[in-house]
Formats: C-alpha cells, sequence, structure tokens
C-alpha cells in the first residue's frame, strides 16, 4: 500500500541530529580526556615533567663536545639550549643512544597516555552499550515476534508493505503489556526492529490512517538513518556518566581537598556531563521533526499526525530540558506548516555556547601540552619552544567546527521556509541564546583546576573581558543569518544537499575566522583570516547576485 504524492519526507542533506551529534562527540571526548588526566597523580606528572632534564643534559654536552669553541669556559645551560636545530643525523643517533643508556627510566606515564587510554574506554564502552542495547530491550520488555503475536494476517501484510515502500528492512516486535498507542524504532547496523505497542495494534481496525501514520514515522527513523547516530548518543553518554563519576569519586577520595566538598576538577566533570546531557537530549529531540516528515507526506498522513499529536501540552523549563521527544503541540504545528521545523532552538544554541565554553580551554589546553611533549620526544619542538600555556588554539575546532555547522544549517532552514519575519525573530534568539551560553559557560568553568586553567577567550587568544565573549557568539550568529538572507531568494526555499553542506561549510569557515581574528598577531594568522573573510563575503555576494538574476528572469 504504497502511497504518492507530496513533497514531504524528502529532505536530504545534513540534518541537526548529526551536527548534535558531531558536538556531543567532541564534548564527551573533551571530558574523557580530563577524566584520564584525573588518575595521574600530581608526583607523577612532576616526575614526567622533570624526566625531560636528563635528556635535555644529553643535548647540551653533545652540543658543546662537538659545536661549542670553549666549553670549559662558557658550559651551555642544559634548560636554556636552544641550539638543537644545528645537529645532524648523526648527532641525534648519538643523542638517542646516550639517553636509552644514561636516562633512567620513568615510571610515569608520558603526557596524553591516560587520556588515549580514556577515549578508548568511552568509544569502546558506547560500542559495546550500541550493539547489546536492542537484546536488552528485547528481552526486558518480553517483546514477541509479530508474526508469532496471534496478530490478523491482514495486519502483517499492511505493515510489511509499509517497510517495503519506505525501502527498509525490519523485523516487527509487538509489545503485548504496553497498551499505550505508539511504537519505537531500535537496533543496530544490519538489524532493525520496530516495537509494535498492543495499544497500536488496535487503531489497525478503528483508525487505519492514524496506524499507517505512527508506522510510518518509526520506518522515517529506519530510513533517515538516525537510529545509528542516537543509540550510539545514548551508548556514549551511558559510557561517559559511569567513567566521569568514578574517576570523580577518586579524584575527591585521593586527590581532593578535605576542606573543600567539590575541588575544581570533580566540578568540571560534572559540568561536562551536564552539557553532555544536553547535547545528547537534542540529538533524540530533533530526529523526531524528521521522522514526522516522512509520515506526513501526504495530506492523510499529516491530518493523521496531526489528530494524535495536537491535543499535547508545551512541556515547560526545566523539564523540557530533560525530554528526549518534541512537545505533541510543537510537532503537530510543524507537521501542520504553522512553525518551521525547529533544527537548533534556544536550548540547542545555549548548550552548544555552554559546551564550547567548558571544553575548548580543556581541550587546547591540554592537547597543547601533549602535542608539544610529542614533538619534543621526536624532535620537532625544542626544550626552549616547550610552555605551559595553550600553545595550539586550532585544536579547537574540534568543537567549534560542528557548532559553526550546526548553527549556520539552522540559520539556513529558519530563514528558507516560512514567513520572514519569525524566521528572523527566531534567528534574534539564536543569537542571543548562543551568547548567553557562552557567558554562564565561561563563569561555571572553575579556574583554579589544572584542567582547565584558561578560559574560553584566552583559549582563543581574545582579550579577558567577559562581555565580548557573548558578543562574538551574536555576532557569528547574526553573520550567518546574513548569509542565509542573501540566498534565500536565490535558492527559493531549496532544501537540497548542496545548499546544506555549503551552509555547513560557512559556519565552519566562520568559526576559522573568528579564532583568526582572535589570533591575528601572527602575520600567517592573519593572512588566514583575510582568506577566510574573503570566502565568507564572496559566498554573500554570490547568493545576493544570483538572487538578482532570478528576480530578472521572472
Amino acid at each position: 500500500m504504497k502511497r504518492s504524492g507530496g513533497g514531504r519526507g524528502t529532505r536530504v542533506g545534513l540534518s541537526s541530529t548529526t551536527l548534535w551529534f558531531l558536538v556531543l562527540m567532541a564534548a564527551l571526548s573533551t571530558a574523557a580526556m580530563a577524566a584520564g588526566d584525573v588518575w595521574q597523580t600530581p608526583e607523577q606528572g612532576l616526575e614526567a615533567l622533570t624526566q625531560s632534564t636528563c635528556p635535555q643534559s644529553i643535548a647540551a654536552a653533545i652540543f658543546d663536545e662537538r659545536y661549542n669553541p670553549l666549553p670549559e669556559l662558557y658550559p651551555t645551560a642544559p634548560m636554556s639550549f636552544h641550539g638543537t636545530d644545528r645537529f645532524t643525523a648523526a648527532d641525534w643517533a648519538e643523542y638517542d643512544h646516550r639517553v636509552r643508556t644514561q636516562c633512567p627510566a620513568s615510571q610515569a606515564w608520558p603526557p596524553g597516555a591516560q587520556s588515549a587510554i580514556a577515549l578508548a574506554v568511552l568509544f569502546g564502552g558506547a560500542s559495546v552499550v550500541y550493539w547489546l542495547l536492542p537484546t536488552w530491550r528485547i528481552r526486558r520488555r518480553g517483546l514477541v515476534r509479530l508474526d508469532r503475536a496471534g496478530q490478523p494476517a491482514e495486519l502483517v501484510q499492511t505493515v510489511e508493505q509499509l517497510a517495503e515502500a519506505a525501502g527498509v528492512a525490519v523485523r516487527y516486535l509487538v509489545n503485548p503489556l504496553d497498551e499505550r498507542v505508539g511504537g519505537v524504532a531500535f537496533g543496530h547496523a544490519g538489524r532493525r526492529y520496530i516495537e509494535l505497542k498492543s495499544g497500536l495494534l488496535l487503531l489497525h481496525r478503528r483508525d487505519r490512517p492514524a496506524f499507517v501514520a505512527v508506522v510510518e514515522h518509526e520506518l522515517g527513523h529506519v530510513r533517515h538513518r538516525d537510529l545509528d547516530v542516537s543509540y550510539l548518543a545514548v551508548g556514549l553518554w551511558r559510557a561517559a556518566g559511569a567513567m566521569l563519576a568514578i574517576a570523580a569519586v577518586w579524584y575527591r577520595e585521593n586527590l581532593g581537598d578535605a576542606d573543600e566538598p567539590l575541588p575544581p576538577t570533580v566540578r568540571y566533570l560534572i559540568l561536562m556531563l551536564l552539557a553532555a546531557y544536553l547535547a545528547r537530549n537534542g540529538v533524540l529531540r530533533t530526529r523526531e521533526y524528521h521522522a514526522d516528515d516522512y509520515a506526513a507526506r501526504t495530506p492523510e498522513g499529516a491530518a493523521a499526525i496531526v489528530r494524535l499529536l495536537g491535543g499535547g501540552t508545551a512541556r515547560q523549563w526545566p523539564t523540557w530540558l530533560a525530554a528526549v521527544h518534541p512537545s505533541g503541540r510543537d510537532r503537530a504545528a510543524v507537521v501542520a506548516g504553522r512553525l518551521g521545523p525547529p533544527e537548533f532552538g534556544r536550548a540547542g544554541a545555549a548548550a552548544f555556547g555552554l559546551l564550547a565554553a567548558l571544553a575548548v580551554p580543556m581541550l587546547v589546553d591540554r592537547g597543547s601540552w601533549i602535542l608539544q611533549y610529542w614533538g619534543f620526544q621526536q624532535h620537532v619542538v625544542t626544550w626552549g619552544e616547550l610552555t605551559l600555556r595553550p600553545a595550539y588554539a586550532p585544536l579547537a575546532l574540534l568543537v567549534l567546527a560542528p557548532i559553526g555547522a550546526g548553527l549556520a544549517v539552522a540559520a539556513w532552514r529558519a530563514v528558507a521556509h516560512g514567513p520572514l519575519g519569525p524566521a528572523l525573530r527566531g534567528l534574534g534568539w539564536l543569537a542571543v541564546s548562543f551568547g548567553a551560553g557562552l557567558l554562564v559557560g565561561d563563569q561555571l568553568a572553575p579556574r583554579p583546576s589544572l584542567l582547565a586553567p584558561r578560559d574560553l577567550a584566552a583559549s582563543l587568544g581574545l582579550p579577558g573581558n567577559t562581555i565580548e565573549l557573548p558578543l562574538v557568539g551574536a555576532g557569528i550568529v547574526v553573520a550567518l543569518a546574513v548569509a542565509a538572507l542573501s540566498w534565500r531568494s536565490a535558492l527559493n526555499g531549496s532544501d537540497s544537499a548542496v545548499p546544506a553542506w555549503a551552509f555547513a561549510g560557512y559556519g565552519a569557515v566562520s568559526v576559522v575566522a573568528g579564532m583568526a581574528y582572535g589570533l591575528g598577531l601572527d602575520p600567517v594568522l592573519r593572512r588566514v583570516w583575510w582568506l577566510a573573510a574573503g570566502c565568507l563575503a564572496a559566498f554573500v555576494l554570490l547568493g545576493l547576485v544570483r538572487a538578482a538574476r532570478r528576480r530578472l528572469v521572472d
């Protein structure tokens, strides 16, 4: 019973579910790095740091032997030696030999090793949860196969035809103990399931369009391939929650201050976990709109969805933040065309800002030290170039690039669909929310912690002015809105893959431009900023030119 017609159910390109998931991965990876550092005591960290003095002394000795004409009168000071750029391959071979034979082996973990183990535990644990979650759900809820549940052959044939029309392979299961009207799509790669609650099965006889709409909503999850993203998000959250909780308790009991109930490190881990919780809920919420879009691609499907969801009430803060489904009223409004699909709402933009303010300083700080350590070991970084300050600000792009892409796609879809006035008001709130999230995260981040000793502005090279953060964040959203407006008429509301990817790239480049501006004292970064700014301006101008040509043709 394949249904045809309508332009819905065909949205392609990037979705908010995917972009939320990228942010979640970046944030939880950063939190895992913090948890990995917790297991190293200060004594072990000091040992790893001071161990570098032995190789440095050997390098200075080799320099005195081979290049210093007056080593007795002017010996090279090991701690201030910067002449290793003159070493030849033979010098480095002699250096490596002496280090192996003369320097004592350290018992401490090298920088980055424990963070790497924490990342492996995080993603390994998430993969195990993702793979076993379907089996656990089937057994816990007592689900049985549809063809063995004694249901009419007509019902079985109907759902099989719906799956065939959607172009997906699924196994239908029945929950005989749940009398609610609904279903749940779940599964892992290679095996997809749809749980049909017993209350839904009764609709097959009483309200056939409503039954089809609910089943097609669940098929929409499978068809849009959001099950892997959603259940990996759940797996990441559960693995991170267990790991960070254990790390926080261990740190509190072994390294914490008895006079301080929540040391800065523990506060940091708790805040990161709460911020990641918002991102996880975003992954689970936004996917519902895309599944509704498939089920409501025909007039009868849209009417059934509105009839089923229209009586719901909007969730009020703060319960809305903890919800994994949008309110029924909002979903019905989107299906009916009264509201544009909120790719990223106010809470989402605020969560983005909060995650950035918490994750970026730690990522840049710890990542810089790890890269410098291994660079020194490989003779790429000299002793004089080592610094405890964050040295590689571009590491922040691992968090900021998906945030920029997500905000850009949100701005584009808000402007491209629906009336312009509500879209602009929504973007205004988006800018305010993102800036507020940056400000709140910057204020909540613990300053005296060894994990995050610098704030977001300092990590990005901006002056230490608190008010500048929300202004920069709001300015980014405004710039993205201007670009979306320039292309509104040019594309006439097209929602194909090309505009979505183009605006995602535009958002990522905007973040690069913002960082290069903050770090613009360096000539190379100044050129990067001019290049990025030129690309952004060209993108906007191209949209205006295409819009003008379209008006002339029309």
